[in-house]
């Protein structure tokens, strides 16, 4: 049935664009032979409305104008010419290599099958050296790099509909600890920050920018009758609303606001996160035991709720030497999740269980796909004479059979008429692919101004990625295809990361081109510790915003995959590495960007009050299901299933939440939050220490007001 769509739309798309004076639909029925053999005239109609649309969502530019023929003759129809053709552009052997990374970002995302049909037409052009040594390049630096962005929220897919309609939208919205509210909002741009999407538009209700995070939007979106007032404001203007994104994370600079200094003694290996802060406040702690970190404000002021929470995640491992509101507020957390788990669990919680909801299926291609590679197929084949079967097939990445079942298609299809003369002509005697007689669609198609900003934002996250990609291609690359957008607004933004690449990214890459051992000092966040390893290094994996190494971890003696902003020291020895798998795409992780789920997880069941819903989008974690004779949670509390490798992360996350979240099952890691906590209290103060107003001060209850940034 798809091979006969493909067929009926090749069939279209060669009629009209074989035609001057355009065609009416009485002519096309009789054109296009599927047409013909349509029932009845209702039946012709909805077939010829469907494939209209389904032409123009690919890119080819069909026009209605008035028939000159008679005076109130019906409409006619045609491909505009000058629309319908790629502007004369090539690209260089590393430029194609990108453009294919920069698509294959995009593969586990809303944006795959534009970004592949961009890909697709791109193809037809080839590189201006060798298009065919090019696509080769490109495979093997897949095999080095995998970078992948998600698009998990069903609110995306309608979302980017409307900024590509100019639609006006309402959802609702809940913000943390709160009731979802209905917001009226005229989109401006989704944006990307660090594995998340926001939405930035003008919120008609309050007559003020705002920004939405999606994974907040509740229920259906829907449209607004009529269109947006005006054009989209200005990029500037987006930015500026932006800025509430990145303040809360930008790390703090001489001179940019007043800060005071923050003053941490750790045991030695331990405390990874906090070590880490310290790296990106301008101070290297090694594996010392004082860290120095920077606040915002001056003496007295309140403490971040990200920064105490932080400190407070590690537990017996810290001491706040100073200053003492930190200190404070340090132990205000602790003394919150020692109350949270006196006693028993309350009565009617879920019991832990394996019952996650399986990840968002992206469809595969259709006959639209089928019919966009045949459209740059084609022009391919003329332009390179003496491609082979093989060559086709990889160029184009489809397996030999469908390359011959495509050639089979294209010589059923031709110019209406189809008598022996009209049709395309194919042949493959030899392996060796020969096309003619196909001068309708021997030019290739145009990007839709969609496909092309979707390769456009890819090119710009892979600049920001590790990785032995050519940085140069990279940007020559985006600025031809900004030249292929003139004049047209993306629907699609980015934001940088504040903190720049890792700082190790570049000794990893060399590692990864010589195929020489690492030695890295890294910081364990499962163990929250110091530990040295030596890696085989397979590639560079970026998910969600964050990057990873991937690699034969000789300590663990299994494949590994390393946070590069956690590389505290990186070495690389004058030992070969062993060979990594061949090329293929890593298995999904979950939308935080953690490491799949093993065997051996550990299924753990939190509460979470307000204030701390943020850790259910954050980790993924699944809503709990209630059985009908389970208690209910309390009013404004969350209930859900989170899946670890280890405990000890969920122990040290519960630590810094200060009461705000509750572990529920199972009973050996509620016990184990409780007796961290507990620990934590009885550490003595340290050598140096002032002693502050801890001892007095209430416990923090679980409506606490510190909020995550995420939050």
């Amino acid at each position: 049935m798809s091979a006969q769509r493909t067929e009926r739309l090749l069939n279209l798309v060669i009629a009209l664009r074989a035609t001057r004076r355009g065609m009416r639909r009485e002519d096309l029925r009789r054109a296009v032979p599927q047409y013909a053999a349509s029932p009845n005239e209702a039946a012709f109609e909805r077939m010829f409305e469907r494939d209209k649309e389904d032409l123009r969502e690919i890119g080819v530019p069909i026009v209605t104008l008035a028939s000159d023929v008679l005076v109130d003759a019906e409409d006619a129809y045609r491909i505009d010419a000058g629309a319908y053709e790629l502007p004369p552009v090539t690209f260089t052997p590393a430029e194609v290599a990108v453009l294919g990374l920069a698509a294959h970002v995009w593969q586990q995302a809303a944006l795959a099958v534009p970004a592949a049909r961009a890909l697709t037409k791109l193809k037809a052009v080839g590189a201006a050296d060798d298009p065919l040594l090019a696509a080769g390049a490109g495979r093997d630096l897949a095999g080095l790099v995998d970078p992948v962005v998600r698009t998990v929220e069903p609110a995306f897919q309608p979302l980017h509909d409307a900024l590509r309609l100019g639609r006006v939208v309402r959802f609702s919205y809940r913000r943390p600890g709160a009731e979802p509210v209905r917001r009226t909002v005229e989109p401006w741009r989704l944006v990307l920050r660090s594995g998340t999407w926001y939405l930035v538009g003008l919120d008609l209700d309050r007559d003020a920018a705002r920004v939405f995070r999606l994974s907040r939007i509740e229920g259906a979106v829907s449209t607004v009758r009529g269109r947006r007032a005006g054009p989209v404001p200005e990029e500037s203007v987006v930015l500026d609303a932006l800025h509430v994104l990145s303040a809360a994370e930008a790390p703090a600079r001489d001179g940019a606001e007043v800060r005071r200094p923050a003053r941490l003694r750790l045991r030695p290996g331990r405390g990874g996160r906090l070590r880490a802060m310290a790296v990106r406040g301008g101070h290297d702690p090694g594996d010392g035991e004082e860290v120095e970190l920077w606040l915002r404000g001056g003496p007295g002021e309140p403490v971040s709720g990200f920064v105490v929470e932080a400190v407070a995640s590690a537990g017996v491992d810290v001491a706040v030497l100073e200053p003492d509101e930190l200190r404070d507020a340090v132990r205000r957390q602790w003394q919150g999740v020692a109350a949270a788990h006196e006693g028993p669990v309350p009565e009617g919680s879920p019991p832990p269980a394996d019952d996650e909801a399986p990840g968002p299926v992206v469809h595969g291609a259709g006959a639209t796909e089928r019919l966009s590679r045949l459209l740059a197929m084609v022009p391919f084949v003329l332009r390179r004479e003496g491609v082979t079967l093989t060559e086709l097939a990889e160029h184009f990445e489809v397996p030999e059979k469908q390359v011959v079942k495509d050639l089979e298609l294209l010589f059923v299809c031709g110019t209406p008429g189809h008598l022996p003369d009209d049709l395309i002509e194919a042949d493959w005697e030899g392996g060796v692919v020969r096309i003619g007689n196909a001068e309708p669609i021997s030019r290739p198609l145009r990007l839709t101004s969609e496909e092309a900003v979707v390769l456009l934002l890819g090119l710009r996250l892979l600049a920001d990625v590790p990785g032995p990609h050519d940085r140069a291609a990279v940007t020559s690359a985006a600025d031809t295809l900004s030249a292929l957008t003139s004049g047209q607004q993306s629907p699609l933004g980015l934001i940088p990361d504040p903190y720049g690449p890792p700082t190790h990214a570049a000794t990893v890459t060399t590692a990864l081109v010589q195929h020489r051992r690492l030695r890295l000092r890294y910081l364990s966040a499962g163990r929250d510790e110091l530990a040295e390893r030596e890696v085989d290094p397979y590639r560079i994996v970026s998910d969600a915003g964050r990057h990873y190494l991937e690699g034969w971890c000789h300590r663990a003696e299994q494949v590994r995959l390393f946070r590069l902003d956690r590389v505290v020291q990186a070495e690389v020895l004058d030992v070969p590495a062993g060979r990594g798998p061949a090329a293929q795409p890593h298995e999904p992780r979950a939308p935080g960007g953690q490491v799949p789920h093993g065997a051996a997880d550990t299924s753990v069941v939190l509460r979470l009050h307000r204030g701390a819903h943020w850790v259910a989008e954050h980790y993924a974690a699944v809503p709990v299901v209630r059985a009908g004779h389970d208690a209910p949670a309390p009013e404004g509390a969350l209930d859900v299933r989170l899946r670890v490798a280890d405990p000890e992360r969920v122990v040290r996350l519960v630590l810094g939440l200060g009461g705000r979240a509750e572990v529920l099952a199972p009973g050996a890691v509620r016990a184990a939050v409780a007796s961290a906590a507990a620990a934590a209290l009885a550490r003595p103060a340290p050598a140096g220490a002032t002693v502050g107003a801890a001892g007095g001060v209430p416990v923090a209850g679980p409506g606490g007001a510190d909020r995550h940034p995420s939050g």
